[in-house]
């Protein structure tokens, strides 16, 4: 959900919706959930699918930008895999064949969902073939993660993590997480210490030369994940704390972690003491 416009937030260009997700594939009366570009509607016409428009859109605008020799910051956040869950009809067929012929038990749900994710694949590709083409991909830091986990009560999957989306069970924080800059960043490299997304910013601004200590950055509390992975036995988050509204709370060492559920304004309920190393599923309260 945005609070305030792309391009009042220090955004040169901007091109998407608003709040939430929409149909992918069908104009949308919701006037939040238009496309715009930049500030301008531009409802697009059918037949499109959201994901590649905005994929195909921001890698016209990384071109220009290549083609200029200018640096540039492209965030993509798609909505896919969010609900409504209806895939790419080619998409969709690629999964219902492959239902039918290793007789996986896909509900329909499962085929639409794994479309989605693919036709991500498949855009995300597009981005990286695009700055290899033009040399620009050694130079690029290239981040690729979630902003939560699954809804396991649609059709997605956490593994053996228990919770979803919108829970503070590891199944609503742990997320897929990975990034790529040649000579900076170690190949194949593993971080096992806890990061957040929030640490993404403090990340670009060091890549970029930006100078931390400024006044502008003052309440950034994010660490620079460069520096992290090439000291992997570093800790930069001895803690982190995660708070939902009045849905509850929990904080972790990456070892240790507290949950507890609010209950209603004043009241919360017995904390759950997890070990994460011995107990990542969180299913035994210590």
């Amino acid at each position: 959900w945005i609070i305030t416009h792309p391009n009042n937030s220090g955004f040169d260009f901007f091109y998407g919706l608003l709040g939430g997700s929409r149909p992918y594939d069908t104009p949308t009366t919701d006037n939040m959930k238009k496309i715009r570009r930049n500030t301008a509607i531009e409802e697009p016409s059918v037949p499109f699918f959201i994901t590649d428009l905005i994929t195909d859109t921001a890698i016209a605008y990384m071109t220009q930008k290549i083609n200029a020799n200018t640096p540039f910051l492209a965030f993509m956040s798609y909505t896919a895999p969010h609900g409504p869950y209806t895939a790419k009809l080619s998409d969709y067929n690629y999964f219902d064949s492959l239902n039918t012929a290793q007789t996986l038990g896909l509900s329909e749900k499962n085929k639409h969902y794994y479309g989605l994710l693919k036709n991500v694949d498949v855009n995300v590709k597009k981005i990286v073939d695009l700055l290899k083409n033009n040399n620009a991909y050694d130079n690029t830091l290239f981040v690729f993660l979630s902003d939560n986990g699954g809804v396991v009560s649609k059709a997605g999957s956490n593994g053996a993590l228990s919770g979803e989306k919108g829970s503070t069970l590891e199944g609503g924080l742990r997320v897929p997480f990975f990034m790529t800059w040649k000579n900076a960043v170690p190949s194949a490299g593993v971080y096992n210490e806890q990061v957040i997304s929030l640490d993404l910013t403090t990340t670009f601004i060091e890549a970029a030369g930006g100078n931390l200590s400024a006044n502008t950055y003052f309440d950034l509390e994010g660490k620079d994940l460069v520096s992290a992975v090439n000291n992997s036995t570093s800790v930069i988050h001895p803690t982190l704390y995660w708070r939902k509204g009045i849905g509850g709370g929990a904080v972790s060492d990456g070892t240790n972690k507290v949950r507890f559920t609010q209950l209603d304004s004043f009241q919360t309920s017995a904390p759950q003491l997890y070990n994460l190393d011995a107990d990542l599923g969180e299913t035994t309260n210590i």
